[in-house]
């Protein structure tokens, strides 16, 4: 046996992708998603995105991004951020 290497290796099934995790969790646990999970996941996204964007932390994260990005450049000889734009946005993904 090589050192640092597991004796047996376990596989895993694959994850299932996201057109099927509907029928996949359906099948795997009998639970099924319905248009009231899909509008519910979609509010509480929706709201959690607001809450986010408004927050003082996130204010605090742009205003201070140029200075994150020098104190990690020092560090590491790397830059952070490809993109130091302040009007960075938080993206959402609804359920669909």
């Amino acid at each position: 046996m090589e050192k640092g290497k597991p004796e047996q290796v376990i596989d895993k099934p694959p994850k299932p992708t996201l057109e099927v995790f509907p029928e996949w969790l359906k099948a795997k646990t009998g639970v099924e998603i319905t248009s009231r999970d899909t509008i519910r996941y979609n509010n509480v996204v929706s709201q959690m995105h607001e809450q986010l964007e408004n927050s003082a932390f996130w204010r605090d994260l742009r205003s201070n991004l140029n200075e994150f990005n020098d104190l990690y450049f020092e560090k590491y000889s790397e830059e952070l951020l490809k993109n130091k734009d302040p009007n960075i946005v938080i993206l959402k993904k609804d359920f669909e």
